[in-house]
């Protein structure tokens, strides 16, 4: 099977224009940005695996905001307790199916090294996710769409993970500023 590189700028300067896609006080999308990721990751992987499910709508949530303590930014100058963040957020109108099973109850959005997520019952594709933090968003939307998925917190694939877990799609994140570090082996 094939593959595709999927290039999120263009959907993401687009959203851009709309509302606030980004944290202020983080250097990661927000999820409201995450869900045009995902829209995008799930249309590409649809082209070559039908059997994915469309993408969920924006209609199917409804936009919340928060204020929360500063973020990683925040953090990074000390001022994580002084600073404050209105995180934009979005509330799924209808239930989530997808459940984390290994860490068991942990919110699958979790800056963990591995983390799996099941649908109870589910025949739908498997997938394996090779990620970096910018993913912890994305991972609650895209969860939705396969009977399984592993999230292991790498860059580089192992051939052991593909072949224990036998996925029919491996999915391979990595923010920009993380391709000047990454060295293919042969």
């Amino acid at each position: 099977a094939g593959g595709a590189a999927v290039d999120l700028r263009s959907a993401l300067r687009a959203a851009k224009a709309r509302e606030r896609i980004f944290e202020k006080t983080d250097t990661h999308w927000n999820e409201r940005g995450a869900f045009v990721a995902y829209q995008q990751l799930v249309a590409a992987i649809r082209e070559q695996l039908p059997a994915v499910p469309p993408a969920w709508e924006r209609s199917d949530f409804d936009p919340v905001a928060e204020d929360v303590e500063g973020l990683d930014l925040a953090g990074m100058i000390g001022l994580k307790d002084v600073l404050r963040e209105t995180q934009l957020r979005l509330q799924p109108r209808r239930p989530r199916q997808a459940r984390t099973v290994d860490p068991p109850g942990v919110p699958s959005s979790a800056a963990r090294g591995r983390l799996v997520t099941e649908i109870p019952g589910s025949t739908l594709p498997r997938a394996l996710v090779l990620r970096d933090s910018c993913f912890s968003q994305l991972a609650p939307f895209l969860s939705e769409h396969f009977s399984r998925v592993v999230y292991l917190w790498q860059t580089d694939f192992e051939v052991q993970d593909v072949e224990r877990e036998r996925p029919d799609v491996v999915i391979q994140e990595l923010v920009g500023r993380h391709l000047f570090s990454v060295s293919p082996e042969s």
